[in-house]
């Protein structure tokens, strides 16, 4: 595996809004960040369709890492602003003037029960089934749009709540979701549209 290429390719997620396709990689970054993934986490392989994507998944770890390869590089990521030290607040005028709220968003699922699906007007996903396929399932949103399931929706903004469910109840059932802060106006907008949930559980900071 590069390090340059591996380098390349995290400073390229982490100053992103948390989400790329592979094909913003060059095919020896997708190398070594499909490597990197395997052993070392931090980031998951989406597949949505046939498109591929790689989904940030603990921010904190890619940083530690990158700062081990290339402190300067970690430095540039930041200053770019997409490390939440950096960036701007979930609220931030920038945010709710529009910036971030065009769309599509991305929801990543986990299963809770094996029963989770969502559903919009032609289409039912099974999380569960999507899971073992490729790892992890994600929505593509809009703020208009009808996706809605049927079970107990968990949603939260702290990956350590997405990555390490034990303050999960014993009884949860329905589905996990993950959204990065940055998207915090975008997902009141979408939830405020319709139902999308019988009920929802609203998490925003990190587990105690």
């Amino acid at each position: 595996m590069s390090n340059q290429a591996l380098i390349s390719a995290l400073a390229r997620l982490l100053t992103s809004p948390g989400r790329l396709p592979s094909t913003a990689f060059s095919s020896e970054e997708r190398s070594a960040i499909a490597e990197f993934s395997r052993h070392k986490g931090g980031l998951r392989l989406v597949m949505i369709a046939r498109n591929a994507s790689y989904a940030i998944t603990n921010r904190s770890a890619l940083e530690a890492h990158l700062a081990d390869l290339d402190p300067a590089a970690l430095a540039s990521c930041r200053a770019a602003g997409a490390s939440p030290e950096a960036g701007a607040s979930p609220d931030s005028p920038a945010e709710t003037a529009g910036v971030l709220l065009k769309g599509p968003f991305y929801l990543l699922l986990k299963s809770i029960s094996p029963s989770a699906s969502w559903q919009d007007a032609t289409r039912t996903l099974n999380v569960a089934q999507i899971e073992q396929n490729a790892g992890v399932a994600a929505l593509a949103l809009k703020t208009h749009d009808s996706w809605h399931t049927a079970e107990p929706l968990w949603l939260v903004a702290s990956q350590a709540r997405f990555e390490h469910t034990e303050w999960l109840p014993a009884t949860a059932r329905g589905t996990l979701a993950y959204y990065p802060p940055q998207y915090s106006a975008l997902v009141r907008q979408w939830l405020a549209f319709t139902a999308r949930a019988p009920l929802l559980e609203h998490y925003t900071d990190p587990p105690t």
